[in-house]
Order: C-alpha cells, then sequence, then structure tokens
C-alpha cells in the first residue's frame, strides 16, 4: 500500500499552509491531531518542514481509503529517449501520484478558483485509512488534522470555454457533401453523396477528372459481390451519363496494397508464401516428370489411371506423356532430362511472370 497520497483542496475549504521545523511539525497540540511519528538519525530537530491544517470534516471525506489507494499511485517505467532533458536524470521508473477528486469550477466565465495540490504523508495516518467507523474514531476529539507535506503547488481553475456536451450538441449533423454551385442535377446528386472530383492520372499518361468518395459514407450501401482485382484499374468504373469515372473503388485497393506492403513483417510474410509456393510447384514438376519416366510400365499405368488429379505435376506429367506417344522413337535418358529441364524452365516463366502482374 503506497505511503503517500495527492490530496487537492479549493480555496473556499479553508485549509492552512505552515513553513515550519521537524521539531514544530511533530509537537502534539490540543485539538488538533499529530501524526506520532520519529525522527530518522539522519533527520534533526531544526529541519525545515512543511505541513498542512486540514478540517477534521474535509480530511474525513477526502482522505483515500486503503483499497483506493493501491489505485491512485504506482511506479511506471518509461524511456527516457527525447523526453528528458535534465542531463542528471538517468533512472527510468518514476512514481505517479493521482488525486481522488475533481477540481471545483467557476459558475461563471469572470472569477478563477485557486487550488492547492499537497502531496502528503500517510505515516501516522493507518488507523484513518481503514473504515469510516474507524476514521471517526480516530478523529472524534479532534477540530483539525495536521498532515506533513512533501510537495505542494498552486494553480487556478477557469471555466472552461465549451464542455464536451454543447461541443456535440453543435456540430452540424448534415451528410458530408461537395459544395456544387451548377445545375446539372446528376452532379448536384453525387455532392451530396459525398463524392469530390480529383484530378486522375491514366496509365497512359494522359490526365483527367475522376470521382472519388470516401469509404466513410453518410449512408448504408447495397452488399454486392467482393470482386477479385490483379491490379486497382479492373475496379475503375465509368459512368457513361457524366462521362467520368469513378475511382473510389480502385483508390481503395492501391491504398490498401500500399498500407500492407509499408508493413514490413507482413511483406515479409507475404514473399515468403510466395517462395513456398514457387517451390511447391518446382518440385510437383520434378516428381511428376521423374515417376512418369523412371517408374516401371506398370506404376506409368496408375498414373494414367488417376483422372481426378488436378496438381500442376499431374498436368506437366499428362502433357510430356502425349509428347512421348507423338514420338516415340525419341526417348531414353537424354529425353528425360531435356523435358525435365524444358518443363521447370515453362513453370519459372509462369511463375516470374505471375509475380510480375502482382
Amino acid at each position: 500500500m503506497p505511503w503517500l497520497a495527492l490530496l487537492v483542496f479549493d480555496e473556499t475549504e479553508g485549509i492552512q499552509m505552515i513553513e515550519s521545523t521537524c521539531e514544530e511539525a511533530l509537537k502534539p497540540v490540543t485539538g488538533i491531531f499529530v501524526p506520532s511519528l520519529v525522527l530518522e538519525a539522519y533527520e534533526k530537530p531544526e529541519d525545515p518542514c512543511t505541513y498542512v491544517h486540514i478540517p477534521v470534516d474535509l480530511l474525513a471525506d477526502v482522505l483515500p481509503y486503503a483499497e483506493a489507494l493501491s489505485l491512485l499511485a504506482h511506479g511506471k517505467g518509461v524511456s527516457l529517449d527525447h523526453k528528458v532533458t535534465d542531463a542528471s536524470v538517468k533512472d527510468d521508473w518514476f512514481a505517479t501520484v493521482v488525486a481522488n477528486r475533481f477540481c471545483l469550477e467557476p459558475v461563471d466565465d469572470r472569477h478563477a478558483i485557486r487550488h492547492t495540490a499537497c502531496l502528503v504523508s500517510l505515516e501516522g495516518y493507518e488507523a484513518c485509512l481503514g473504515d469510516g467507523h474507524t476514521r471517526q474514531e480516530t478523529l472524534a476529539h479532534c477540530h483539525t488534522a495536521r498532515m506533513i507535506v512533501l510537495a505542494n503547488w498552486s494553480f487556478s481553475m477557469a471555466k472552461a470555454a465549451f464542455d464536451f456536451g454543447s461541443a456535440m450538441s453543435s456540430l452540424n449533423a448534415g451528410m458530408m457533401s461537395t459544395p456544387y454551385q451548377g445545375s446539372n442535377e446528376q452532379i448536384q446528386k453525387l455532392c451530396r453523396l459525398g463524392y469530390f472530383p480529383m484530378n486522375h492520372h491514366v496509365r497512359d499518361g494522359s490526365r483527367t477528372v475522376s470521382w472519388y468518395q470516401s469509404p466513410l459514407v453518410p449512408y448504408e450501401e447495397a452488399k454486392g459481390e467482393a470482386q477479385c482485382a490483379r491490379f486497382a484499374d479492373q475496379l475503375l468504373e465509368y459512368d457513361p451519363e457524366i462521362g467520368m469515372m469513378d475511382i473510389r473503388y480502385s483508390s481503395a485497393w492501391q491504398i490498401g496494397k500500399s498500407m500492407a506492403l509499408a508493413d514490413q513483417s507482413f511483406a515479409q510474410k507475404l514473399y515468403a508464401w510466395r517462395q513456398s509456393n514457387e517451390m511447391l510447384a518446382r518440385t510437383s514438376v520434378y516428381h511428376g516428370l521423374l515417376e512418369m519416366h523412371l517408374a516401371s510400365q506398370h506404376a506409368e499405368g496408375s498414373i494414367e489411371d488417376r483422372q481426378d488429379d488436378h496438381s500442376i505435376g499431374h498436368r506437366f506429367v499428362q502433357a510430356a506423356r502425349k509428347h512421348d506417344e507423338t514420338n516415340p522413337s525419341n526417348n531414353g535418358k537424354h529425353t528425360v532430362l531435356r523435358q525435365l529441364n524444358e518443363r521447370y524452365t515453362s513453370l519459372l516463366s509462369e511463375v516470374n511472370a505471375d509475380a510480375g502482374e502482382e
């Protein structure tokens, strides 16, 4: 459990901050609850000490209980890179203490209310942290409580220029539309739906103006079948009525691809996946051709019988066997090696071509 707490008081609550010595801070006074503390060996009675006098009723209301203290203070380890300008700060662990009450906001914007924040020690107040009954018994015969202050500062609270409720109620909740002063009804409709004309550089180098729409549309669109496109231009749509293209889906495709490839981890996994597929295709072709040419006649027959096999390797095997049937005299070990290399080169060219298109 933390042994300190952050208490915040406003100027109307009558607290009194006193600068004195350790001896005076621990001296018993009638009607004032003073914590029973013993000075450490390195502390002297004449050492400076700050303490605060708090009305007992106020302290009974604002002093956190034990179950709340663990939520109001904790240690936090952070990186000091680009954060600390003081070269003497070397430790990357800091204490974070949170107050358990809000500041008092003024009723108008003509006056500001002054507040005082006190980081106080809880030593000597253990009996007041258990429950409300024990706290009342401990402070029953006192009108004021004295707490040792480790740090303090003051600030003023002014009325906020606006609050969340008023800000949200003053928002223009209309559709996100594009300003248009013309008389074309079709263009007016598109502008009301959030479309925006943008310069469009076409693949052949020419330039035009096309309609773009943000994915955050202010209405519900009918769900259509998802399209699989190999490049962005496959998702371009042309409106013959106004003679302009709709680039919202092609833009979304290109943005999604760029975002994916900007993720280094994703790009590495995608490259590894494509490499494994290419290796699998090569291996399938090699195994199929070797099985066809080097197996026995019985094994060759079993290959011919696999009509339901649609793998890459089996398709190449079937193509190679048809070549052997048309050239029965051209077989043997050299034919096997030649066809194996030809099939491998052809497959590699197709894989590289697909990779270039993607």
